[in-house]
């Protein structure tokens, strides 16, 4: 019974922290959202004009 009681405690447990995470998440992502629709994003291709990310470019390739 007590190895079922720390199971379900657990399971509520990180069940709340989710749910308190996905609520500040979506409160704080809520800033800054353009308008319009699924498609009207998706309808073009993605362009990459220019990237970033600070990695550097394995030995060997040309491009």
């Amino acid at each position: 019974m007590l190895v079922l009681s720390i199971i379900l405690g657990c399971f509520f447990g990180f069940s709340f922290a989710y749910m308190m995470i996905a609520i500040w998440v979506t409160k704080s992502n809520d800033h800054g959202d353009s308008k319009g629709t699924f498609v009207q994003f998706c309808a073009a291709p993605l362009h990459v004009i220019r990237s970033q990310d600070h990695i550097k470019k394995p030995k060997g390739l040309s491009h």
